[in-house]
């Protein structure tokens, strides 16, 4: 992040992701529409045709198990909110109203091999809300081959096809023993551990403890497998109109709390190993619930194990070189038809303005790259943008950058493009409007493209500035914002640098404002996420660390006296704005130190490995 206040960056993405190593990634995406209550899921992919969800069946108070039903449910509207909800790139949005008050959010996105869902519980009243669990109602029998006809039966037929995971291991239905007394009769009722046994259907209760909430029934040939997951979930269900559920955990709400749910319905190959390992991926709360497939075979294994280089401490060893530039920052590198460069924003040069880069020879910001071999720039472009991150797909470099309409600040964004680095096109990724935006960067997920932006503004989605939001596209022309939830973080200062994708896990690096013997001091850490919503910190925080006596090294000798002056008597308590890029074999690294007010110096690092190391390097 750069001196000044601190410019959020940050990249969305609610875009659902193809399963680990299935063969459903070339598929078209599924689709889902929604009318009377019924969500529909219609693809190519689905071997006897559409499933169709009673969604949302019911939303249910405690005490519902040994209760008349009527006296547990309550009372719903569910209504379409979202403008283009047929739209395969952009999700289905529906709000739940309840009778007590509550609001729920549902945003469901389909991709390839699965719909995911992420919700939004808000109790916005003054008075505390029993809603307990709710009722996603999911028809498998035609899936599974079966005539629904027999679905009141102790046993019906497409139960044989129905799994659910106990002790870590896939267990098919019917499990022994089989409940057959209760308030209402027939069907299962499997309680995890969690749960408290007074709060689930009022249905014959299993003896059978779920360990995790993957739940799942096999197409009649045997082919496929669609599986159903929740975090949190309150139970698993065999109804009794040829569905099966993983229903879905509120907890209850206080007055003014909102609670954050998501899930997933997976479309897949029958190999259960690789739904089992992805599930963990998907929802590692509850990995503990799945024991995981072995690698398969000892190449794999010995490759998942292999690690770049570490440092004393057992974290990714950045080696740094030194100072390249005075007055720099927001630096990206990349590779680019076969040549290493440098893009740089070159801040305005106003000598009234405390922050500002006095080589700047224009006098306005703008960008442009750097030949790093031959220290060559290309042609200025992007009069008067900022905070500038690049990005390179196939034969095209792309750049997002801000405006500054707020003065040191933007509130739009727009995308840059060439294939030569000297003509170049931009359209609007986010127009002018309600957002104060600084810094920017794209990352590639899964066929789909993810912007984070950093904002200030406004203060009911930002909090404390600056903070990381998020927009998607299908071709980087098009982006869709995704839902507030989706921010890191806003109870405090985590200003949003550089985005990367790997795996299904999104890398924000980020920094964080701290506290040190009364003063603020500013370190750059890493954290990551399936889902932009839920974020879990590397235990190796910090990536980097202001160390003077290493960043003031110079590395650059056309360096003048005076600069390397400047260089010795400056401040350092900040280290921001890392971006890196691979280069035969090794990350080039750049990133800034300074006072974080406006002195600012770019040093230059190096990690003896790949990203794909450097990424995996920062959790254990």
């Amino acid at each position: 992040m750069l001196s000044r206040i601190t410019f959020c960056l940050l990249i969305l993405s609610i875009v659902t992701r193809a399963g680990e190593g299935t063969t459903a990634r070339a598929d078209k995406p599924l689709s889902v529409t929604w009318q009377d209550n019924r969500l529909k899921i219609s693809g190519d992919q689905l071997p006897n045709g559409p499933i169709e969800v009673n969604y949302i069946e019911a939303f249910v108070r405690s005490g519902s198990t040994d209760r008349d039903w009527g006296q547990s449910v309550i009372n719903h509207r569910t209504e379409c909110i979202s403008a283009q909800p047929n739209a395969n790139d952009l999700p289905l949005v529906l709000r739940s109203t309840l009778d007590d008050g509550v609001v729920v959010t549902h945003t469901i996105s389909a991709g390839p091999d699965e719909v995911y869902f992420q919700l939004g519980a808000l109790n916005p009243t003054k008075t505390d809300s029993d809603v307990q669990w709710a009722q996603p109602c999911v028809r498998v029998a035609k899936f599974a081959g079966t005539d629904p006809k027999d679905a009141n039966a102790i046993q019906p037929k497409y139960i044989n096809n129905c799994f659910l995971m106990v002790g870590g291991e896939v267990k098919r239905l019917p499990t022994e023993p089989w409940a057959e007394n209760a308030r209402y009769t027939p069907g299962q009722v499997f309680c995890p551990a969690h749960v408290n046994k007074k709060d689930v259907n009022p249905r014959p209760l299993s003896t059978v403890v779920p360990s995790c909430g993957l739940t799942g029934c096999y197409s009649a040939d045997g082919k496929k497998i669609l599986a159903l997951a929740w975090e949190p979930y309150q139970e698993v269900f065999q109804g009794v109109v040829g569905c099966l559920h993983n229903d879905f955990r509120i907890g209850g709400l206080k007055a003014g709390e909102h609670r954050l749910i998501r899930g997933k319905i997976y479309l897949v190959d029958a190999n259960l190993d690789r739904l089992k390992n992805r599930f963990a991926k998907d929802f590692p709360k509850q990995a503990a619930g799945v024991k995981p497939a072995a690698p398969a075979n000892a190449a794999a294994a010995a490759k998942n194990a292999k690690s770049g280089p570490v440092d004393a401490e057992g974290r990714p060893r950045i080696d740094r070189l030194g100072t390249i530039i005075t007055h720099m920052v927001e630096t990206t590198p990349i590779m680019f038809k076969g040549k290493l460069y440098r893009f740089e924003w070159v801040r305005e040069n106003d000598p009234k303005k405390p922050i500002r880069d006095p080589n700047n020879k224009l006098g306005y910001d703008h960008f442009r790259f750097i030949d790093v071999k031959t220290g060559e720039a290309t042609e200025p472009f992007a009069k008067d943008y900022r905070f500038g991150s690049a990005f390179v797909d196939g034969d095209t470099v792309y750049v997002t950058g801000s405006g500054r309409e707020g003065g040191w600040y933007g509130k739009h964004v727009k995308v840059f493009a060439s294939k030569d680095l000297k003509n170049w096109e931009s359209w609007y990724a986010i127009e002018p409007g309600k957002y104060g935006i600084c810094n920017t960067s794209i990352a590639k997920a899964d066929g789909k493209y993810v912007l984070m932006f950093e904002i200030w503004l406004p203060p009911e989605e930002a909090g404390v500035r600056f903070t990381a939001r998020f927009a998607t596209s299908p071709d980087l022309k098009k982006w869709t914002i995704t839902p507030p939830e989706c921010v890191y973080a806003k109870d405090r200062y985590t200003a949003p640098h550089a985005l990367r994708y790997l795996d299904g896990w999104y890398y924000n690096f980020y920094l964080e404002k701290l506290k040190e013997e009364g003063e603020a001091r500013y370190e750059t850490r890493v954290v990551r996420s399936r889902d932009l919503i839920h974020w879990e910190p590397s235990p190796r925080n910090p990536v980097l660390r202001f160390k003077p006596e290493e960043d003031k090294k110079i590395a650059n000798d056309k360096l003048t006296k005076s600069e390397r002056d400047l260089i010795a008597k400056a401040r350092d308590i900040n280290n921001s704005d890392i971006d890196f890029c691979e280069h035969d074999g090794k990350l080039v690294i750049y990133y800034t130190w300074g006072d974080q007010l406006g002195m600012e110096f770019l040093a230059e690092a190096r990690y003896d490995g790949t990203e794909e190391q450097f990424l995996r390097g920062w959790w254990p």
